[in-house]
């Protein structure tokens, strides 16, 4: 009986510890509706930094793009701050040159542009608007920033070491401004020159054998 009486007393402050530790590890409600307070963490290519995206320091309650150091990463600096969106996705093109796109936080579903694309060093400097967008900010009063029309469309890194990145050039839009023809490009970040990269199938069209093969490729 003696026994079976600690046995109870014990399940009885078990109980009360876990029931405390639980009231303790209760997450707020407002938590589930915070904005993050950090994303897109990546690593260069070297694995010497990281490059991640942060909340503004200046009160405006933007989402900015930001770097640390791997040895020292609780001491981050801005590298991008833009006043009118927020920092949303974040690639390196390089091991000293990043691209990233945008959204606006602020706004409502039916207000959002497109995500754009920019391009900076990891030092803040060379910042290149490449990417439009929306249709006439490819009319910026300075020629130098006017940024490559919206029909660019940016698709990934390539890791060669270069300052350039692969996207998507739409040519053609139907009667209802649907895309109907599109080619690989190879887009230089700090330039904004493009130059249009061959399909496997236009490889096969030149080097085919025949006029026959050709038109079996075409059909």
């Amino acid at each position: 009986m003696k026994f079976v009486a600690l046995l109870l007393c014990g399940l009885v402050v078990m109980s009360g510890a876990m029931q405390t530790a639980q009231a303790q590890d209760k997450v707020p409600v407002e938590d589930f509706f915070r904005k993050s307070k950090l994303a897109g963490v990546t690593l260069s290519p070297d694995g010497k930094h990281l490059a991640f995206v942060a909340p503004s320091t200046m009160g405006d309650d933007r989402m900015v793009l930001a770097m640390a150091s791997v040895e020292s990463p609780q001491k981050w600096t801005v590298v991008a701050h833009m006043r009118d969106a927020d920092v949303s996705t974040v690639d390196w093109v390089n091991n000293s040159r990043l691209v990233f796109r945008v959204s606006d936080r602020q706004s409502t579903m039916g207000e959002q542009k497109g995500a754009g694309l920019y391009a900076v060093n990891l030092d803040g400097s060379e910042f290149v608007w490449l990417i439009a967008r929306e249709y006439g900010e490819q009319d910026h009063p300075i020629p130098s920033k006017r940024p490559l029309l919206y029909n660019h469309v940016y698709v990934r890194t390539i890791g060669d070491g270069s300052d350039d990145v692969l996207g998507t050039l739409y040519d053609r839009l139907s009667y209802v401004g649907e895309p109907t023809y599109s080619r690989p490009i190879r887009l230089n970040t700090k330039t904004k020159g493009s130059r249009s990269l061959k399909t496997t199938h236009q490889r096969a069209l030149e080097v085919g054998p025949s006029t026959a093969r050709r038109r079996q490729l075409l059909s």
